[in-house]
């Protein structure tokens, strides 16, 4: 049982997500993920690289599994308008 606001460790309902944009910020990937459930403070990460541009990598967590599975149905294999696909599965 986790107190409201305390240390958070999900990994069950953590997404990988693969296929970013360079351009894609942490805030980003909360808006793309957000309206699918509830996401834990600090839960999601877009990974930067040396160059401090998105490594096209990025994590999310769900405080609901059904979350990662709406998620994953609808954002997985979805064309981005720079030409990749979201590769979007269960950590």
């Amino acid at each position: 049982d986790q107190l409201p606001g305390g240390k958070y460790s999900n990994d069950e309902n953590a997404l990988f997500i693969g296929g970013l944009p360079y351009d894609c910020t942490t805030n980003d990937l909360y808006s793309l993920f957000s309206p699918f459930g509830a996401i834990p403070a600090n839960g999601v990460k877009a990974m930067l690289g040396q160059d401090g541009q998105c490594s096209g990598i990025g994590f999310v967590n769900f405080l609901e599994p059904t979350a990662v599975e709406a998620a994953v149905a609808a954002l997985n294999g979805a064309a981005m308008p720079h030409g990749k696909t979201l590769d979007v599965k269960v950590k």
